[in-house]
Formats: structure tokens, sequence, C-alpha cells
């Protein structure tokens, strides 16, 4: 099976000339340059695009009280734009952009390719009730196209979607691709926790940590034995559930903040202390302190109302 991030969009609340920067920073080698289409849309007075349809909006309208609104832009990267960036340098982008306090992962979408299931048992485990899921199930839309053409020259596609594009979570399997793609979709809180859990780690971690996110959206189980129906059990292999909620998003934020330190800090930590003793690390701690502000109190209120944190890297 093949996993790739097949949709990516952020908002980041910061100017126009920030952004155009950013791009150049991170995508303009691998998408391009951002260009100006002369036009607004979908709530902002001007759009970029550059290649695989990705897009920056900026400059939102602004009311009355213009100086008291803070300026924000928003990204928006495809499936094509998505598939035309290393993995590796979305997971350091996320991770760079979740040291700032005004960033947000509007939507994610995850994505397998070769999944061992069709639509059609993915829609016959629904209609046996053999799912372990909240989602309800009048939002199962499936369709059977018995003549359409596939992008591989096989006759017949079929597509089974459940959940609401307009909801936190949905699911959609199809096979007009030609091998049968499971897209997980995910929007606002939901797509921020998700993308912040896998920035951390190697993307060669990715499949197995978004499957763990999946399950916690949906599993296709027998309830009475807990027995997995069995292409699922194949698909999810050891893959656990992550039980995550949005309600913990302070525990999820520091502990991507703990992990982006082991990963990336700790290094160069090491040779300091080595050098200059333990007391230059005491030193920083301090000033980093003085220097924070409010910055991170909605973080530091968990400490307050639970005692110590348990972190994990």
């Amino acid at each position: 099976m093949d996993f790739r991030i097949h949709w990516l969009s952020l908002t980041i609340w910061r100017n126009l000339e920030y952004a155009l920067a950013l791009w150049d920073v991170w995508f303009n080698e691998f998408l391009g340059e951002m260009q100006s289409t002369g036009h607004g849309g979908r709530g902002f007075n001007k759009i970029f695009t550059a290649l695989a349809a990705s897009r920056l909006y900026a400059d939102p309208p602004r009311g009355k009280e213009a100086e008291k609104k803070r300026e924000y832009f928003h990204i928006e990267l495809p499936g094509q734009a998505c598939d035309a960036l290393p993995p590796y340098l979305i997971g350091q982008f996320l991770m760079d952009q979740s040291r700032h306090e005004e960033f947000k992962v509007k939507r994610i979408d995850l994505a397998w390719d070769n999944v061992p299931f069709t639509p059609s048992d993915v829609k016959a485990a629904i209609d046996s009730n053999l799912v372990r899921s909240l989602v309800k199930r009048n939002t199962l839309v499936f369709t059977d196209s018995p003549y359409e053409e596939r992008e591989d020259g096989v006759i017949g596609t079929s597509s089974c979607q459940l959940g609401s594009r307009q909801s936190a979570r949905m699911i959609r399997v199809y096979d007009k691709r030609g091998p049968t793609r499971l897209e997980f979709q995910a929007r606002d809180k939901r797509a921020h926790l998700i993308a912040l859990s896998l920035a951390p780690k190697h993307d060669k971690f990715w499949p197995k940590i978004a499957r763990g996110h999946l399950r916690d959206y949906i599993d296709f189980v027998d309830m009475e034995t807990g027995a997995f129906v069995n292409w699922w059990g194949d698909f999810i292999m050891e893959a656990a559930r992550t039980n995550q909620t949005i309600t913990n998003a302070r525990e999820t934020e520091i502990n991507s903040m703990v992990a982006w330190v082991n990963n990336q800090v700790s290094p160069t930590l090491s040779v300091i202390e080595d050098v200059f003793g333990s007391e230059t690390i005491k030193e920083f701690i301090e000033d980093g302190r003085r220097k924070r502000g409010n910055r991170f109190k909605s973080i530091l209120e968990l400490q307050n109302n639970k005692g110590v944190l348990d972190a994990k890297i």
C-alpha cells in the first residue's frame, strides 16, 4: 500500500508580504512562484496561484475596526501539489509553523492506494452493521458505474462515501484511478490535531500513525466478537487507535513541542552542555521565560489545572 498526504490547507495570522516570503522559502523550488490572479474570492481580496493548482488567499476584507483585526492568509495545497512535495518537507514545514501560536491547519486529507478491499466491501460491512463509528449511516453514498472506464483501462467504477463533506471527518473509498484508494478527510480542529501528530515523526511512520487516527473515526469489526472484518485487519495491521479527542488540544500541542525539541534541538543542546556545562542550559531556560510573554499561556494552564504534564515523545 502507498500512503500520502493528499490535501493540506492552513491559515496563518500574518500579512501578505510574510506569506509570499514563506512560499519562496518552502515551496518555490517544487511548485514555482506565486502569481497574482488579479482578483479575489472566498472572502479574500487577493488570490495567488502556483503550479499544481496550489493557491494563496490573502488580504481579507477589513471592517470598521480594521486596526483591531489581525491580517491572515490561507494556503491551499491540493492533491497534485502535495504529490510534488517531498514528505519530509511537509513535515518540516508543519513543525516550523507549529512553533507559532497563530497557525491552524484547516484541512488535511490522508490517502492510501492499493488497499485490500473494494468500495462494495465497505458498503456490505456497513449494511451488515460490522462497523464501529459514531458517523450516521444515512450519510452513506454509494455509486456504481458498471460501464465507466477506470484510468487503468478496466471497465466499471464504484465509490463509497461515509460522512458529510462539511463535517469534521469523512472517508471515501473509490476505484476510478484503478487500484482502490481510501481517502480520509479531516477539517478544522481535527485536521490540526492529526497534522501535528504526523509532523514531528519521520514520514516512514506516517502510515501507521494515520491508520490510528482513521480507527478513531471508524473500525470495521464484529461488535459481538470483537473480531475485525478480514480485509480491515489486513489493512490496519498493527496500528492501534490513537484515542485522541479535540478536547485535549493543549496536550497535543505540548507533546508536539516536546517531540520537536527532542528531534531538532536536543543534539545542539547536548553539545552546548558538553562544552559550556549545564548552567548555560539553565540560563537559556530562564531567558526563555522572560521572553515568552503570554504566548504559551493556554498550555501553561494545563500544569495549573492538572499538575505535571505527561508529555509523550
